[in-house]
C-alpha cells in the first residue's frame, strides 16, 4: 500500500470521526477558577488525520478551476495578522492554528485524488452513532463522562446544561452526541441528511439507494432529539433549496426521492410524536428557558456593536470576543460572557474590516466555482449546501468559534464546490 492511499485512508478516517472531540489541550486561561473555553488551544485526534493525510499525500492536487490555494491563504494570513496584534496573541493563535487545519480538511477534499462519493459516505456513517448516542442521552436524561472519547458528563438536572423545560416543569436533556452543544449535533446531522440526498441522486443502483433510508431514519429522529431551531429551519430550507432546484430543471425522480422522502416522514412523525410538548415548547417564546435564550441573544446583538468598534480595522482577534465582552461589562461569571449567536457578525467583530475584505475573494471564487458544476443536478445539490451553511451562520456562532464548526464548514463547503466529480 502506497503513501498515497494510506493518506487518503486517513483522511476517509478523519471524515468518519469528526463529530468526536478527542483532544489534548496544550493551553488553558482560567477565570474565576473556570476554564475559560474559548481561549483554549487543543489538538484534536482529527486535526492530527487531517495532518497526517496531507503528509503522506505530498501536500495538494488542485486543477485550476478549484484553485482555492490561494484564497484559502489570504483569509489564514489575515487571521494571523489580527491574532499577532491581538491583546492575548496566544489564545488567538490557537484558534488560527484551528483555522489553518480546517483550510487542509477543505482543500484536501478538493484534491483530485479523493474520491467525492467515497467522503461524502464516509461522514455520513460517521453520523450514524453520533445520533444514537444523542438519542440514548435524551433518552436516559443524562450522560457520563469518557476522557479518551471526547465526551463531557451531562445531565437534565445540571444547572447549564442543555435543556427543554415544559410548562409543566419537565426538564429534557437535548442531544449532544459526542459534540460540545446540541446546536452542533444538529448541524452536523442537517449536513449529513443534505449529504444523503446527495448521495441517492449519484447511485444508480436501487439497492444502495435502499440502504440509504436506515441512516435517513437515524438522522433525522436525532436532528428532532437536538431540538435546535437553528439546525431545524437550516435543515428546512436546504431541503426546499433541493426540491425547488430539481423541480426548476425538471430532474425529480420520484423513484428516487419518495422512498427516502417516506423513511424521513417517518422517523419525523415517531419522534415529534413522542417529544411533542418539547418540541412545541421550543417555539413557545413565553416559556421560561426560551424567554430567557431569546433575551440573551437580543442582548448579545446589542452588544456586538460596541465590540466591534473596540478595533475596527484588525478586530479584537480571534476567539477573544468573549476577552473584548469581559473588557466592557467586568465583574460577570465566565459562563455570562458568550460569543453573540451569528457567525458572520463574530469573524467581523473578531477580525475586523481587514480581514472581512480578505474573505472576499474565497466567497467569490466559492460562487464562481458551484456555478461552474457542469451537472445541473449536481449544482443544484451544492446550492443547497450553501444555504444550508449560511442558515446555520446566522443562527450560532460555532462555524466560526470552534474546531468542531470550522471543520463542519471545511466539509460542506468542499462538498459544495467538489460536487460529484471526480
Amino acid at each position: 500500500m502506497n503513501r498515497e492511499r494510506l493518506g487518503q485512508y486517513a483522511l476517509l478516517l478523519a471524515l468518519f470521526l469528526l463529530p468526536w472531540q478527542l483532544r489534548e489541550i496544550f493551553t488553558s486561561v482560567r477565570v474565576d477558577g473556570q476554564m475559560w473555553e474559548y481561549g483554549t488551544g487543543s489538538l484534536y485526534a482529527t486535526q492530527l488525520l487531517v495532518l497526517l493525510a496531507v503528509i503522506l499525500r505530498g501536500g495538494f492536487r488542485i486543477d485550476r478551476a478549484r484553485a482555492f490555494v490561494g484564497p484559502v491563504a489570504i483569509v489564514v494570513l489575515a487571521a494571523i495578522v489580527s491574532a499577532a496584534t491581538s491583546p492575548v496573541p496566544m489564545s488567538s493563535l490557537a484558534l488560527v492554528f484551528q483555522v489553518g487545519l480546517a483550510a487542509m480538511l477543505f482543500l484536501g477534499l478538493l484534491d483530485v485524488r479523493t474520491d467525492p462519493t467515497r467522503a461524502a459516505a464516509a461522514f455520513v456513517l460517521g453520523l450514524v452513532p453520533s445520533a444514537l448516542l444523542g438519542w440514548a442521552q435524551v433518552w436516559w436524561g443524562e450522560t457520563t463522562a469518557y476522557s479518551w472519547l471526547g465526551l463531557a458528563s451531562h445531565s437534565f438536572s445540571t444547572l447549564g446544561d442543555s435543556v427543554v423545560e415544559t410548562a409543566e416543569g419537565l426538564r429534557t436533556l437535548r442531544a449532544y452526541g459526542p459534540l460540545p452543544h446540541p446546536n452542533i449535533l444538529g448541524g452536523y446531522l442537517a449536513a449529513g441528511l443534505l449529504t444523503l440526498a446527495m448521495l441517492a441522486s449519484r447511485w444508480r443502483a436501487q439497492a444502495k439507494r435502499t440502504w440509504l433510508a436506515l441512516p435517513v431514519i437515524v438522522l433525522v429522529a436525532g436532528l428532532v432529539a437536538t431540538f435546535s431551531r437553528g439546525a431545524w429551519v437550516a435543515a428546512t430550507l436546504a431541503f426546499l433549496a433541493v426540491v425547488a432546484g430539481m423541480l426548476w430543471i425538471h430532474r425529480m425522480a420520484a423513484h428516487v426521492a419518495l422512498p427516502l422522502v417516506y423513511a424521513g416522514l417517518f422517523a419525523l412523525i415517531l419522534t415529534v410524536f413522542t417529544f411533542h410538548s418539547q418540541v412545541f415548547t421550543r417555539f413557545a417564546p413565553g416559556a421560561r428557558l426560551e424567554a430567557r435564550s431569546l433575551s440573551e441573544r437580543s442582548a448579545a446583538y446589542r452588544e456586538a456593536p460596541a465590540v466591534f468598534l473596540l478595533r475596527p480595522i484588525l478586530g479584537v482577534g480571534p476567539a477573544l470576543y468573549t476577552a473584548a465582552l469581559a473588557e466592557l461589562r467586568p465583574g460577570a461569571p465566565v459562563y455570562a460572557y458568550q460569543p453573540v449567536h451569528n457567525a458572520f457578525v463574530l469573524f467581523l467583530a473578531e477580525m475586523g474590516l481587514l480581514g472581512t475584505l480578505a474573505a472576499v475573494p474565497f466567497i467569490r471564487r466559492l460562487i464562481v466555482a458551484v456555478r461552474a458544476i457542469n451537472v445541473r443536478s449536481e449544482r443544484v445539490f451544492s446550492l443547497a449546501g450553501l444555504v444550508l451553511l449560511v442558515t446555520l451562520a446566522m443562527f450560532d456562532h460555532y462555524l466560526w468559534s470552534l474546531w468542531s464548526g470550522l471543520s463542519l464548514t471545511a466539509v460542506v463547503a468542499a462538498f459544495a464546490v467538489r460536487g460529484g466529480k471526480a
